[in-house]
Parts: C-alpha cells; sequence; structure tokens
C-alpha cells in the first residue's frame, strides 16, 4: 500500500513538473512577433507593446484612408450636383406713388427672390424658389414702413418637367409663371408674380421656323364653396422669319372655366357681375394674338409691335378686351448703356375676363377699365437696371374714377 502511494505521488509531480514547462515554454513562444501574427486569433493574453504600437499604427491608417475616400466620394457627388444645378435671382427696392380720387398714396417696398434648378437625368428637371411674402398673390413685395415687423419668405414655386421627347415637354406643380406654360407677350390677362397650379404639356418645334401647342389644367382657388374651380387651356402657335430683320409670331387661346359659375375666386378685385356674391357667368375665353419684330441697325436697334383680344363666350354684353402696343430699343437689358421703351394701350370690359388674375398694376388688376402704360428700362451696370412704369387707367363705369400710378425700381439680377 505505502508502494502504491508513493507511486502516485511521483507520478503527480511529473505531471505538475510537465504542465510548468508546457506553460513556460508556450508562454515564451508567444512572446515572439511570429508567434504572436500566428496566434493572436486564437490566444487571449498579454501582447507586447511594440505589437500593438504597430497594430494601432495600421488601424488608424486604414480608418484616415476610409474617411478620406468617403470625403473623396461626398465631394465628387457634390460637384456633380453643382454642374446640372442653376441658380439665379433678384433683389428689387420699389418706390411707388399713387393718386387716386384726390389722395396720394406712397410706398417702399423691397423684392428678393432665388430660383434653383437641377436636371439629374436627360428627361427630368425639378425647379424651385422662395420669395418675400406679399400679401396678394399678385405681388411679392414687403414693405418699409413697419421698421419692427419680422418679414417672412414663402416657397414660390415648385414643379416637375418631364421630357419623353427633345419636342415634347410635361410639367406639373406650382410653375414658374403663366408666361412659362403658354405663350404671352403682355400681362393684359396673366399677372407677371402669378404662379399656376396644375398640370401642362409643351411640343414644341425649335429653330427660326417653330411650331408650338400648349395645353393643360390650372386650379384655380375658390372661397365660396368646398368644390375645386378649374380652367382648363389649350394653345396653338407659331413662330417664322418673313426675311433676315423680320419675325413673326402669332397663336390663338382657349380657356374654358370649370365650376366657376355660382363660385367665387379668392383675391378677386370684386369687378365682375355676380349673383347672390357669386359668380353670374362661366368664362370661356378665346384668345387671338401676335407680334411682329424688326431688327435694326442704329440707336432703336430693335422695333416690334404687338396685340391681344380676349372675348368670353359665355356672356352677351360686356365681354371683349384687347391690348396693342409697341416696344423698341435693346430686347435685352444687362448692360450699362443699354435701354428699351414700351408704349401700351389696353381695354378689358367687365366679363371678358377673371378679375382675379390681370396686371395688378392696371387700376388694382380689376376688369372693367381703360388707360395707357408706358415703361421705360436702363441698364446701369452688369444686371443692375432703372425701371419705371406709368400708368394712367380710368374704370369703364360711371363716375369713372382716373388712378394715375408711377412704380420706379432698382433691379438686381443675379
Amino acid at each position: 500500500m505505502a508502494y502504491i502511494t508513493s507511486h502516485i505521488l511521483r507520478v503527480k509531480i511529473k505531471v505538475a513538473v510537465f504542465i510548468l514547462f508546457f506553460i513556460f515554454s508556450f508562454s515564451f513562444f508567444i512572446s515572439k512577433p511570429m508567434g504572436n501574427h500566428f496566434l493572436k486569433g486564437f490566444i487571449r493574453g498579454p501582447i507586447s507593446p511594440g505589437c500593438q504600437m504597430g497594430e494601432t499604427k495600421v488601424k488608424m491608417q486604414k480608418i484616415t484612408e476610409r474617411k478620406g475616400r468617403e470625403e473623396k466620394f461626398r465631394w465628387g457627388l457634390f460637384k456633380k450636383l453643382l454642374k446640372k444645378m442653376d441658380i439665379e435671382g433678384d433683389l428689387r427696392i420699389k418706390y411707388q406713388w399713387d393718386k387716386k380720387d384726390g389722395k396720394v398714396k406712397k410706398k417702399k417696398e423691397l423684392r428678393f427672390g432665388v430660383n434653383c434648378v437641377i436636371r439629374p437625368t436627360k428627361r427630368f428637371k425639378v425647379g424651385f424658389g422662395i420669395s418675400s411674402m406679399g400679401k396678394h398673390p399678385r405681388s411679392r413685395d414687403v414693405s418699409f414702413d413697419n421698421l419692427f415687423k419680422k418679414e417672412s419668405f414663402k416657397l414660390d414655386n415648385i414643379y416637375l418637367e418631364y421630357f419623353p421627347l427633345k419636342i415634347l415637354k410635361f410639367w406639373v406643380g406650382k410653375y414658374k409663371s403663366f408666361q412659362s406654360s403658354l405663350w404671352e407677350e403682355t400681362d393684359l390677362l396673366w399677372d407677371r408674380d402669378l404662379r399656376p397650379k396644375g398640370i401642362g404639356a409643351k411640343l414644341m418645334k425649335y429653330g427660326d421656323e417653330a411650331i408650338f401647342l400648349n395645353g393643360g389644367i390650372f386650379f384655380l382657388k375658390s372661397d365660396a364653396t368646398n368644390l375645386n374651380s378649374f380652367m382648363v387651356y389649350f394653345q396653338d402657335g407659331a413662330k417664322f422669319k418673313f426675311s433676315k430683320d423680320i419675325s413673326f409670331c402669332g397663336a390663338f387661346s382657349y380657356y374654358n372655366s370649370i365650376r366657376v359659375r355660382g363660385n367665387k375666386l379668392k383675391f378677386s378685385s370684386e369687378t365682375n357681375s355676380v349673383e347672390n356674391n357669386r359668380l353670374k357667368y362661366d368664362y370661356n375665353v378665346f384668345v387671338p394674338e401676335m407680334e411682329v419684330v424688326f431688327s435694326m441697325k442704329g440707336f432703336l436697334h430693335s422695333l416690334s409691335f404687338y396685340g391681344e383680344f380676349v372675348h368670353n363666350f359665355s356672356v352677351d354684353l360686356a365681354n371683349n378686351g384687347f391690348l396693342f402696343g409697341t416696344t423698341f430699343g435693346w430686347k435685352k437689358i444687362n448692360r450699362l448703356g443699354k435701354w428699351q421703351v414700351k408704349l401700351i394701350h389696353r381695354k378689358l370690359e367687365r366679363d371678358a375676363w377673371l378679375d382675379s388674375f390681370p396686371d395688378s398694376g392696371s387700376f388694382e388688376g380689376k376688369t372693367e377699365i381703360e388707360g395707357n402704360e408706358i415703361v421705360f428700362e436702363l441698364g446701369l451696370y452688369r444686371n443692375l437696371i432703372f425701371k419705371a412704369k406709368y400708368y394712367r387707367t380710368r374704370e369703364m363705369k360711371y363716375p369713372r374714377r382716373l388712378d394715375n400710378l408711377l412704380k420706379t425700381f432698382v433691379l438686381l439680377k443675379f
């Protein structure tokens, strides 16, 4: 029995010595760089400071390289986006003098707007803009009168254009202007500050001899009912040259109102015929218009004559309107010394057109008016323009009130 006990004790001692020797040898082995790299994924234990510093440097280098690649990628996307983006804007300072009913009103106003157009692909174009917020859709001006009032900005336009063909364009949204959705040389029907909401299409054949077709739907804002009002429009026109220096452009337009009769449109000038405070008639309007341009050398540079006629088929009386005018001087005012003059006469009977849309400078955008307009523009510097407009407009109904309105602007485009 003593022999067995001593034998077991000797075996235990040998095993213990072997284990200690193995642990010592293995610890010496993993302290070498080769062993560390060979077994670092399998062995958890202390690693020499030199190896830790080397691994940290490698990791930091990889992180720096990855951040550099990400930053380069983001900057590349930003540069591509900038190449596909067009930004333009304007800043306008206005002084207005208005004499009506023997009283004179003066205003000092400011307008600011920025528009951006992005073309992500060849077939799509996205546009949006912000501007100062006026009290009326036909004005984006804010007054200087209240020093402590904080002025606000609004989303002035936002739209999408799709080009399935080179000559065909579809648009939807709150568009840039009525003049962008169809050809309109004058502001007899549509004020320049209005932004139409709707959907439309434009078919265009470019060149010296061009044919164009425009059509779509405008959504109209109603005050009287919950039913939406619409206006469907269609325009067919052509542009061509008689000779090298004489060009012609003309079009026929038709507007068909839907759910307008018996309704009341928002921002009305209160001059259309009403019944129980609702519009009495529909407005199904035919509009032919034309322009002839003479390119000249010397003092005048260019001379144009244009005209527009309006007829509402839904009304028997007071259903016509017209505008004719001439423009001479430089076609585009963008540099010092360039100038342009416009002389315009207009007449718009009571129910020839909806009174929510005409030029606000012509007796506050009312119908049943007749008058003249003179416009003068002068380039002060590159994209810096001085502009003056004078309206002398009279109401057609008794007592035939007279409105004398003078607007002067300093306009900076960028």
